[in-house]
C-alpha cells in the first residue's frame, strides 16, 4: 500500500506576520494547481524565511492565484552552528546554479559570487542584478526541498579583491586551489565563521594569489584530483560541516 505524499513546502516572498491567509501567485500557484493537481483542502507547508512555518491548506483557486489558509505553527529547524561564507568564482549557467543549490542544502550562510581575472562569465550591472535574483530563487527552491528555514544571503556579484575587503575580521579564511601547499588541516577548536573561496574554471592568477596571501587566506588543495568548480564548492561545504558544523556521520549513515 502506497503511503501519502508529504505536503509540498513553499517559500513565501514576504514575511507572514499576523496574517491568517496568504495568496500564492505565478509559478507557485501553477505548481500547486497544474503540476501537483492539488484540490481545495489539500495540505501544504509555507514558510517565510524568517523562522515562521505553517501547516496550511488550500482554500480555493482563482485565475492564476491560490488562497492558502494558515493552520498549525511548525517548529523551525535551527540554522547551522557554523557560519560558512562561500566565495564562489562565477561559472557558466547550470554549474553556478548547482553550486548555489547544493551549498544551500549544506547550510551555507552567505554566498558571494566573485569575478576573478580568469573568470569566463562577465556581467554588466543589470545582468548581474538579474543573475543574483535567479540564484536567490535557486537557493529558495533548495530550502523548500531540504527543510531549511532560513535561506542564505546571496550577494550581488563583485570583484574578488572587493569581497576580500568586506569579509568579517574574525573569519577563518581558506582558499581552495590545486596548487595549494597542503590539504585541509582541521583545528581542534571549532570556529564560528569560515570564509571559503572556490575559484572559477580558469583558476587564480598570480596577482590574485598574492592578494589572498595578503588578505590572510590559507591556500589549500582538495586531494590529488582536480575538481570542477561546482564540485569543489560541494566538497568544501560538506567537509567544513562534517568537521565543525551539523553534518555528522554515524555508523556509515550521514545525519
Amino acid at each position: 500500500m502506497k503511503g501519502k505524499r508529504p505536503p509540498p513546502r513553499l517559500l513565501l516572498d514576504e514575511p507572514i506576520g499576523s496574517r491568517q491567509e496568504v495568496t500564492l501567485t505565478g509559478a507557485q500557484a501553477r505548481y500547486l494547481s497544474r503540476v501537483l493537481r492539488l484540490r481545495a483542502a489539500a495540505p501544504v507547508i509555507v514558510f517565510d524565511g524568517h523562522g515562521a512555518e505553517y501547516l496550511a491548506h488550500i482554500v480555493r483557486y482563482q485565475r492564476d492565484s491560490a488562497i492558502i489558509e494558515l493552520g498549525e505553527i511548525l517548529p523551525a529547524l535551527s540554522p547551522s552552528t557554523l557560519q560558512i561564507l562561500l566565495l564562489q568564482g562565477i561559472s557558466k549557467g547550470e554549474r553556478m546554479d548547482f553550486a548555489v543549490q547544493k551549498s544551500t542544502e549544506l547550510g551555507v550562510a552567505e554566498i558571494f559570487p566573485v569575478y576573478t581575472q580568469f573568470s569566463v562569465v562577465k556581467l554588466d550591472a543589470e545582468r548581474a542584478k538579474r543573475r543574483a535574483g535567479h540564484w536567490r530563487r535557486v537557493a529558495g527552491k533548495a530550502c523548500e526541498q531540504s527543510g531549511r528555514h532560513f535561506p542564505p544571503t546571496v550577494h550581488l556579484p563583485q570583484p574578488l579583491h572587493q569581497c576580500i575587503a568586506e569579509l568579517p575580521a574574525g573569519a577563518i579564511r581558506l582558499a581552495f586551489d590545486p596548487r595549494g601547499a597542503s590539504c585541509l588541516d582541521f583545528q581542534d577548536r571549532p570556529p564560528t565563521t569560515v570564509a571559503a573561496l572556490v575559484g572559477p574554471e580558469g583558476g587564480f592568477s598570480q596577482a590574485e594569489l598574492d592578494d589572498l596571501g595578503a588578505g590572510g587566506f590559507q591556500l589549500l588543495r582538495l586531494g590529488a584530483q582536480m575538481l570542477r568548480t561546482e564540485t569543489a564548492a560541494v566538497a568544501v561545504c560538506a567537509l567544513l560541516q562534517a568537521r565543525w558544523g551539523d553534518l555528522k556521520v554515524l555508523n556509515g549513515a550521514t545525519v
